[in-house]
């Protein structure tokens, strides 16, 4: 899923319907447990609705804005709560 940041949206591109990358918020549960937080206190905390954890718990996109609220509150950067992976196909499309 190769991402662009158009406004708060991050918006997926897709060749073919086929996702070139995808996301990963493993960074994000394992910074968590090192803090000691759970999913219910940092939504809470930081105001965000229980479908953009649940997004973000299916490695889905969520709007920027809840990035960035994740980042302030665990005092933090995007690299440290999220991955771009490529994903096997991107090889096929780039050789075409």
């Amino acid at each position: 899923m190769v991402l662009f940041i158009l406004g708060f949206d991050i918006v997926n591109i897709s060749v073919d319907e086929e996702v070139i990358m995808a996301v990963s918020y493993n960074k994000l549960w394992k910074l968590m447990i090192d803090k000691n937080i759970n999913k219910t206190k940092l939504r809470t905390e930081i105001g965000i609705s229980s479908n953009a954890m649940a997004n973000l718990g299916k490695n889905k996109s969520v709007q920027v804005e809840v990035l960035v609220k994740i980042c302030n509150h665990l005092n933090c950067t995007l690299d440290d709560i999220l991955e771009i992976l490529p994903n096997e196909n991107e090889d096929k499309i780039e050789g075409e």
